[in-house]
């Protein structure tokens, strides 16, 4: 039998549904009640008829509106809003019924998704097998071949790594210098430089605690949804330093926009940062007038990479940049997967450094066997 068992959370009452199935104990949470008890009701009729049962035809939007209201929990703001534009762009599957869309038919409207953003179909994709597995598994008819699908491939974009030099020539072409350079000298996030706050800098000991980002003016969770300390360089702080004298009085954001406040992100970038790029001859408008060029994350890129060169290991750059396991430690993995090939000849450096500090070991222990014997 399954039961529903209420708990409370920092979000609110959440619902679990439990019930045991092929010989394991499954449970599944629900922001609502009766969208709990609704599951339950299916559980239970799928364990009374077993093969015979088969839930009652949806289609797809109806069955999307249930599933973002279970995927959403505990989501933030940003994180639900691109997933819904996701779903936008599988508009023409919307009225289609659940059990009747094909692999032919996801297929096309995949393509054509792609056609116009590669990397949206790929989300695409994913959301319409995520959505096709979850009624699967309450009960639904779904096509199989659906879920073999494979998602398109595109070319991804490389990330920009910017010297010293070009940095301070973004900076300098700039309405928002500081806030520039500050970025590209600590790593930290576009949203995590606007929501900085005065008491999350620490100049005495040089470094600043993000604890939150920023969405549409509005603070927020961090991505990694962890608070992490960052250490800066003797630049970076100096940066901060005129910064905080050069705010308008009564300001508590470290890097508020011109009218007071948070900046949001399509403001900044195009009143500042894409019109500073052009200007350093960092990007352009192409055919189509978009712009081309070095983004804000670059910056974050910038910093990764001017951590290499002073000679910091993935591990340092890791926590840094806010890259955690599930455990909240430093994960280098994702540093060595962007970054590693900024790291040339490293294992003959390592072999090197080896070979230097076995050589210091042996001449330690000569010296103390020497001094124990004249003893």
């Amino acid at each position: 039998m399954a039961y529903v068992r209420r708990r409370s959370t920092s979000a609110g009452p959440r619902f679990d549904v439990c019930w045991r199935e092929s010989g394991r104990h499954r449970s599944r949470t629900f922001t609502f009640r009766k969208d709990a008890d609704r599951f339950r009701t299916e559980v239970e009729r799928r364990a009374q008829l077993g093969a015979l049962f088969e839930a009652p035809p949806v289609t797809l939007k109806e069955w999307w509106d249930g599933y973002l209201s279970r995927w959403s929990v505990g989501k933030s703001e940003g994180t639900l809003r691109r997933r819904q534009e996701v779903w936008r762009a599988l508009d023409t599957l919307h009225e289609r019924p659940l059990r009747d869309v094909t692999r032919a038919e996801a297929e096309d409207a995949i393509i054509a998704v792609a056609r116009r953003a590669p990397r949206q179909a790929q989300l695409a994709l994913a959301l319409l097998k995520a959505m096709l597995r979850d009624a699967q598994q309450r009960g639904h008819r779904v096509d199989p071949a659906v879920l073999a699908l494979v998602p398109p491939s595109y070319d991804e974009r490389e990330p920009v790594y910017l010297t010293l030099e070009q940095l301070e020539a973004l900076a300098s072409c700039s309405s928002e210098p500081r806030l520039v350079l500050f970025a590209g000298l600590s790593g930290l996030r576009q949203g995590e430089c606007f929501a900085l706050r005065d008491h999350d800098v620490n100049l005495v000991e040089c470094f600043v605690d993000v604890s939150r980002g920023a969405y549409q003016g509005r603070p927020t969770r961090t991505k990694s949804r962890k608070r992490r300390r960052v250490y800066l360089c003797s630049e970076a702080v100096q940066v901060l330093r005129e910064q905080l004298l050069a705010r308008p009085p009564g300001a508590s954001l470290v890097f508020p926009a011109p009218e007071g406040g948070m900046w949001r992100n399509e403001a900044f970038m195009a009143r500042v940062f894409r019109k500073a790029a052009i200007r350093a001859r960092l990007g352009g408008r192409g055919e189509n007038g978009r712009y081309r060029g070095v983004t804000f994350h670059d910056l974050r890129h910038t910093f990764a990479s001017l951590m290499i060169a002073a000679g910091a290991n993935p591990l340092q750059i890791a926590e840094a940049l806010g890259h955690t396991d599930r455990n909240g430690q430093p994960d280098a993995t994702l540093v060595w997967r962007r970054y590693g090939h900024l790291y040339p000849g490293s294992s003959k450096q390592a072999a090197a450094a080896l070979g230097r500090y076995l050589s210091l070991e042996r001449k330690r222990v000569r010296d103390v066997g020497g001094i124990e014997e004249s003893g």
